[in-house]
């Protein structure tokens, strides 16, 4: 029996595909389903246009040192790493996936966990509601990547998203306390280790109401 509790979700194993590639379609989310995972964290969607845009290549090899004088060296330690950014169809355009895949979800016993970025307590929202009516379990909330590029950030709207949460526990708090309010499913704000103090964060948060974290673990 490898069921598991995560905060108060239950999932069959405790696999659980983190938001990123694999689940950014319906196709691919259903692939997941089938592979066996617990639960399915969908790809962060949000409303950024610079942030839906993929770069290529999808993948990098991160830490891989080269050395001209030999060819056929290689390193000990490096890592695949993948540098697309968000969905590249917006939070509103991203339900209709999760409205697609939500009852072949629930038919196998996967959770279904969807992961946006919003900007501003109504978008936040918003987006929230809309999730949780197209058949989310819970709620992912990206307080870690997108990583807006400075030069894209003309207004600060375009600034108060994905890190900027985590960089300043207390607006992140707002926007879980103001979720928490709007959808009566557990909520998992995603928060980067590196951005503050740790622990700190993590307790503004779960007082805030969140159900639990997902750490950012790329780098």
């Amino acid at each position: 029996d490898l069921t598991t509790k995560v905060g108060p979700l239950k999932l069959k194993n405790p696999l659980i595909l983190a938001a990123g590639p694999l689940s950014g379609t319906a196709n691919h989310i259903r692939k997941c389903v089938d592979a066996g995972f617990g639960a399915v964290c969908t790809k962060t969607a949000s409303f950024s246009y610079h942030l839906q845009r993929y770069p290529r290549p999808l993948y990098t090899l991160k830490d891989y040192d080269k050395r001209p004088d030999e060819p056929f060296y290689v390193p000990r330690d490096y890592m695949w790493l993948h540098t697309d950014h968000n969905s590249i169809f917006p939070p509103d355009k991203f339900v209709n996936i999760l409205k697609e895949v939500s009852d072949y979800c629930h038919d196998r016993q996967v959770v279904l966990i969807g992961s946006f970025a919003g900007r501003g307590l109504s978008e936040w929202q918003r987006l929230a509601e809309a999730y949780a009516g197209a058949g989310c379990a819970a709620l992912e909330l990206n307080f870690c990547c997108p990583f807006p590029p400075k030069e894209e950030e003309t207004e600060e709207k375009d600034a108060l998203i994905g890190i900027a949460f985590s960089q300043n526990p207390d607006k992140g708090a707002e926007v879980v306390h103001s979720v928490k309010k709007a959808v009566g499913i557990p909520i998992f704000p995603k928060i980067s280790p590196t951005a503050t103090n740790f622990i700190q964060m993590a307790q503004t948060f779960e007082q805030a109401g969140a159900a639990g974290f997902g750490p950012f673990c790329n780098d």
